[in-house]
């Protein structure tokens, strides 16, 4: 027969045994529990960066789409100005008064290939057609639809090219020996302007 010393020992042993048992999986739980609350943590911080990243790219692709449309649509006016101007003859200049110019463009086959032909007119990259119409010995260039974002832009470019000698935006008249980006902001004050360039040459 076992001392009784022995057997509590053993019955001791046992129950310790059992009771780390039972904490083994309580200590595992709580560790995945904390475990599970860093990584819903971190989930939600990476989701707001990833967030915040995405409006600043979408905010900067805004801005440097405006600046894209304006430096298209200057170089569109560039060029319609060299063709007109290219259709001008000594004795009767651009024609009568009141040609339309973008018609002869048209027949001419001189219009960006970009921009959008439909019947006797074209169109910007807006949607809106251009006037062009002869004063004899010049011309006028209107358009309008032209978007707040990308205004300013195109009409410091035209002024800084010496093809006008004269341009209004939504009906003011602008002094091109003076003109600076505030001006030009401060006129292109429409969700959509209307520009309207002068060349007496």
């Amino acid at each position: 027969m076992k001392p009784q010393a022995t057997v509590k020992s053993n019955i001791d042993e046992t129950v310790n045994k059992k009771l780390l048992a039972c904490e083994k999986p309580r200590d595992a739980r709580l560790r995945n529990r904390r475990q599970g609350g860093w990584g819903t943590i971190d989930t939600l911080i990476a989701l707001f960066v990833t967030v915040a990243i995405l409006i600043w790219v979408a905010a900067r692709g805004g801005v440097l789409q405006s600046n894209t449309d304006a430096t298209t649509e200057s170089g569109n006016i560039d060029l319609l100005f060299n063709q007109i101007k290219s259709g001008k003859t000594a004795l009767t200049g651009y024609g009568a008064v009141g040609t339309d110019l973008a018609q002869v463009l048209i027949s001419a086959r001189q219009v960006p290939s970009n921009l959008t032909i439909s019947g006797n007119q074209f169109f910007n990259q807006w949607g809106a057609p251009y006037t062009i119409t002869s004063t004899g010995l010049g011309f006028t260039f209107s358009q309008a639809r032209v978007p707040q974002s990308a205004c300013p832009k195109i009409v410091t470019t035209q002024a800084g090219t010496g093809h006008w000698t004269a341009f209004t935006v939504n009906g003011t008249a602008l002094d091109l020996t003076t003109l600076s980006s505030a001006t030009a902001t401060a006129a292109c004050n429409q969700t959509t302007n209307t520009l309207l360039f002068t060349s007496d040459t």
